[in-house]
């Protein structure tokens, strides 16, 4: 909880015990507790900003406010009952407010500030696929990247206010660790450039965490949002665009499990799309975009990509189809496509957790959904293998490990269950997840020597890790 929601519930308390006192009428001060309180809850809408889970405290603070000064307490026989009930909805606020907090990320462990920016950008060449006008693709990405910091910055929100609800406007009340429109850090003449493509329903935010560790070390991240799939995306001038994705996956049936993938093939194409427009942008091929701030300060034969869920799909396909990517990244995705007919191309690192794709007998039947999963996933670790195989990269497991895990929900909640993820801790798991990214980037951009990436770690020794080298050399170009 907040410090102001912490002086809320306190002052409530206090209200409580002289409720529930047999000597209440003798707490002739309690009237002051009661207007500090709402001292506390006017600075807390001001400036905390508030939040559904407190409205049980809300409201016990209006009826406190009529016993104390009007000497009444609606549908109550008694201060008894009073204070029973009001203990019943501080206990609820304090519940609600500790199991889903304004959360805070830990902070970025490079020697740069973060800055952060959010932009529009127009692919006039595309029609969107998914909008009903004919207009062309339109794409909001947010990018981090080394910053220097002048007096008076603010950090950004975690997300913006815009694109929650009431439901969830806690996204937009935690603070990021990346400061708003602040200047590009003039360390170096140029840095290396990251794209990250969210999960199936994933926002650019996804993996803040990430993003913001990468830029610390002096890496440009750009997110995407991909219109009518991302559950929203929130335009300059309050335009708003709504998810309309149905298909889910699904091994119930192979007619459901079809569908799917074919929804799962469309969704990677579209999306690999949207990544190489945004590269193509950034490289000032198209003119209908905001991102000037980033001319001359990138360096484009230092391109990776790395993607959570299907967003490592999409990070494949990418390295595929365009040879600007010279690294790709998978946490705990599928991939499909012209990825998985042919592989990666650039060196790949696949990032799982406690259900990796691990390798069945070819001869297995299929006749439930448990095998139908079973057979879907042999298939992705033999396809994501050959593609190891052939171009390089590494394979880690991560025990103790959902899928949730590769993104920032772990810190959205301290109950693992509300959230769906493993065992593992929170601040752990960032650690590794962490650690292994990096030194992946460091090593086949920057071309710096990491001895992470050699073979297992004392450092993380839960981890199952492998480099596989590749069979044949491949030439890179073009």
């Amino acid at each position: 909880m907040r410090p102001l929601e912490i002086a809320i519930v306190l002052g409530l308390t206090l209200s409580v015990l002289q409720l529930l006192s047999p000597l209440r009428y003798q707490w002739i001060w309690i009237w002051l507790v009661v207007f500090a309180t709402l001292l506390a809850m006017a600075a807390h809408f001001a400036f905390e900003g508030y939040r559904w889970q407190m409205f049980p405290a809300y409201g016990f603070a209006i009826v406190l406010v009529t016993h104390v000064y009007f000497g009444w307490y609606p549908g109550y026989g008694n201060s008894y009952m009073a204070g029973v009930v009001g203990l019943i909805l501080i206990c609820a606020a304090t519940v609600c407010s500790t199991a889903l907090p304004v959360f805070e990320l830990p902070a970025p462990t490079g020697r740069y500030a973060v800055g952060t920016q959010r932009q529009r950008i127009v692919d006039t060449k595309r029609v969107d696929p998914f909008a009903r006008d004919g207009n062309p693709r339109e794409l909001m990405v947010q990018i981090w990247y080394p910053a220097e910091i002048p007096n008076g910055a603010r950090l950004a929100p975690y997300r913006e206010a815009e694109a929650t609800s009431l439901w969830n406007a806690r996204y937009s009340l935690a603070r990021s660790r990346s400061y708003s429109n602040v200047p590009l850090s003039s360390s170096q003449t140029r840095y290396p450039i990251l794209l990250f493509a969210p999960s199936w329903l994933g926002q650019r935010t996804d993996d803040t965490l990430l993003s913001e560790e990468l830029a610390s070390h002096g890496f440009i991240v750009v997110g995407l949002d991909h219109p009518y799939s991302s559950p929203i995306t929130v335009f300059p001038g309050g335009k708003v665009v709504r998810s309309r994705l149905v298909a889910r996956e699904d091994y119930s049936s192979q007619s459901g499990f079809q569908t799917f993938m074919a929804a799962a093939e469309e969704e990677v194409r579209i999306r690999t799309e949207d990544a190489r427009f945004v590269l193509d942008s950034l490289e000032g091929r198209n003119i209908q975009h905001s991102l000037q701030f980033l001319n001359g300060r990138i360096d484009f034969d230092r391109v990776g990509i790395f993607g959570f869920s299907i967003g490592g799909g999409v990070a494949a396909e990418a390295c595929w189809l365009d040879r600007r990517f010279k690294a790709g990244l998978d946490l705990d995705g599928m991939i499909t496509n012209e990825a998985a007919k042919y592989g990666t191309f650039a060196p790949f690192f696949f990032i799982f957790g406690d259900d990796p794709p691990l390798p069945q007998k070819p001869d297995m039947e299929i006749n439930s959904p448990e095998q139908r999963q079973k057979a879907f996933y042999s298939d992705q670790y033999w396809t994501m293998r050959r593609s190891l195989e052939r171009y390089g990269g590494y394979w880690m497991e991560v025990p103790d490990t959902e899928h949730m895990n590769f993104s920032d929900a772990p810190f959205y909640s301290p109950l693992k269950n509300l959230i769906r993820r493993g065992n593992l801790e929170a601040e752990r798991r960032a650690l590794i997840i962490r650690g292994y990214t990096r030194a992946f980037f460091e090593r086949h951009l920057n071309h710096l020597g990491q001895s992470l990436l050699d073979g297992p770690s004392a450092e993380f020794p839960e981890v199952k890790f492998e480099a596989v080298g590749a069979k044949t050399e491949e030439r890179r170009g073009g």
